[in-house]
């Protein structure tokens, strides 16, 4: 029998069924309902036998205050990556919560209530619910529960207004089919594969309904989808579009804390990202650590750490495109970073999480540069030691941050020189990506390819190695990464100069031209110039070999 008063506030608990939810959801429901609320859960459903479960939640979800109790469970479930889809009352849940959050369009009073036991740390909280106020509630003590129901009678007193149609998910009589469209479009892209082309068709629906007149605050709220989806396609001149008007959005005034959080967030996973692969590395450089610097301020330990572990890579980045003691200080600076990037990772996931795995596998990276670029030979010991421990935490599931670790294994190898181990690495590690389905995996597809080049560069055969090159540099070419492009060509120049110049290359020529920079780039810019300045030479004279280091400043002037 219910025992609710009337007019009470209504709330619906959304939870995953597993031991902690279980556990913990009566006793919240309980708590509740002795306070004066109305409360249901799935629960109720053998009781009212509804001729549609989806339909029932759709309902219930959109017409009452939502409560998501933040089980490891439910917040696998939210972020889920197709590994382990949850169960179907669940994904149907959590549709419907994201709807009602996107249908919210003020920051505060949003209907949706983070809940969790008091040691929940809010890092943890899945990225659309983390600008939410998570609630704390210790079902052992009951503590937490005034203040809970306190929350949900707040919500409840604000005023409701229904619009046909679409009262259940919350949308309010003065918006116009813009920001409707707006809001239906944000919810598709959550809800769509981040891998398959109408998940970038729909960001780029959401940049063009965002630029409507009063839609382009519900921007940033598509931010986390979008900037998934754009990576896996490897799109830099969409994310270089997507991340400029999130950021227009959320410095305009007024701001409010959550605007300067997600601030950071894009400078250092969508600015930050499009400038390292466009080759502008001191953009980068500065951006990211702009967006690290305000992650500190605010305590958001999760975005400071991928700030980092970003500072480091463009590091690692910058050390093979200087030389001496520049050259050394990137790789010292890129190897702190990085290593205090682990730090707060371990701090926010465990010492065996993801993240962990993956800032262990760039710091071997880092050890063997350093026996590659200044030939320590201790750094090559170390990159073996601290790829084993990336190897206890990464696993299959990981995808292209496992693939990557078993590259370096293979590069470990090459450093010393058992050339058949790195190549029968190589050959799996490329066997096993096969057609890569995002470009983080073409990526390291393209990168397998590079260095299995070198390797039959080292054991004579030069055919297949020019092959894996062609091949790298479609990829690479396809996914508008120019600067590993460049490395590409560069090193077909090297192996095959007839067939890839018109200037007759000598060996000291590449010596000298390596020697004049380390840029691949200028490099064959420089070649370039090379070729136009020998079509221009006088007939009967004697053709003078060029001064390489001449041709690279006059390039640079040119440009």
């Amino acid at each position: 029998m219910d025992h609710t008063p009337p007019g009470a506030p209504r709330v619906i608990i959304c939870y995953a069924h597993d031991d902690e939810g279980r556990w913990a959801v009566p006793v919240l429901r309980a708590a509740l309902a002795g306070r004066g609320v109305d409360v249901v859960t799935d629960h109720d459903l053998s009781r009212l036998s509804p001729s549609s479960m989806q339909a029932w939640m759709d309902v219930e979800i959109g017409r009452r205050i939502v409560l998501c109790w933040l089980s490891p469970d439910f917040t696998h479930a939210f972020t889920d990556d197709g590994g382990h889809p949850p169960r179907l009352g669940l994904r149907y849940e959590i549709r419907a919560i994201r709807q009602r959050i996107y249908y919210h369009r003020d920051g505060a009073g949003c209907p949706v209530v983070p809940v969790a036991l008091p040691g929940f740390r809010a890092e943890e909280a899945p990225d659309t619910l983390r600008a939410l106020e998570i609630h704390r509630f210790d079902p052992a003590t009951g503590a937490g529960a005034d203040r809970l129901a306190a929350r949900v009678a707040a919500l409840a007193g604000g005023e409701r207004v229904h619009v046909p149609g679409v009262e259940a998910y919350g949308v309010r009589a003065h918006e116009n089919g813009r920001e409707r469209a707006l809001r239906q479009v944000i919810h598709d892209l959550e809800a769509t594969d981040p891998r398959s082309g109408q998940a970038v068709a729909l960001v780029r629906e959401v940049l063009r309904l965002a630029r409507g007149p009063g839609c382009d605050c519900d921007l940033p709220k598509a931010f986390h989808a979008g900037e998934r989806v754009i990576k896996a396609a490897g799109d830099i001149a969409l994310m270089r579009e997507f991340a400029a008007e999130c950021l227009r959005v959320l410095r305009a005034e007024p701001r409010v804390r959550a605007d300067c959080e997600l601030e950071a967030n894009v400078m250092v996973c969508a600015q930050g990202w499009h400038l390292q692969r466009e080759g502008r590395l001191w953009e980068a450089l500065r951006v990211t650590e702009d967006g690290v610097k305000i992650a500190e301020r605010h305590q958001d330990r999760r975005t400071a750490a991928l700030g980092l572990r970003r500072l480091g890579s463009i590091r690692q980045v910058l050390a093979h495109a200087t030389r001496g003691v520049e050259q050394k200080h990137n790789l010292e600076l890129g190897d702190e970073a990085v290593l205090n990037a682990q730090r707060l990772f371990a701090a926010v996931h465990g010492k065996r999480g993801r993240e962990v795995g993956v800032c262990l596998t760039m710091r071997a990276r880092a050890q063997l540069g350093r026996f590659e670029l200044l030939g320590d030979i201790d750094g090559r010991v170390r990159a073996g030691e601290l790829a084993f421990r990336a190897n206890a935490v990464l696993m299959p599931a990981h995808g292209s941050d496992y693939y990557d670790l078993l590259l370096l294994f293979a590069e470990i190898a090459l450093a010393n020189k058992r050339y058949q181990a790195a190549k029968d690495r190589l050959n799996h590690v490329i066997e096993l990506i096969g057609a890569p389905a995002t470009a983080p995996v073409s990526e390291v597809l393209g990168h397998a390819l590079r260095t299995r080049a070198r390797v039959l560069v080292a054991r004579g055969n030069r055919p297949d190695a020019a092959h894996d090159l062609r091949r790298a540099l479609e990829i690479y070419t396809g996914l508008g990464q120019e600067p590993a492009a460049a490395g590409c060509r560069w090193a077909l120049v090297k192996l095959d100069p007839a067939a890839t110049t018109t200037y007759k290359l000598s060996n000291a020529d590449v010596n000298a031209l390596e020697e004049a920079t380390p840029d691949a780039g200028k490099r064959l810019g420089a070649l370039k110039l090379a070729e136009r300045l020998d079509e221009q030479g006088f007939p009967g004279r004697p053709r003078l070999r060029p001064d390489w280091s001449l041709l690279v400043e006059r390039l640079d002037e040119e440009h």
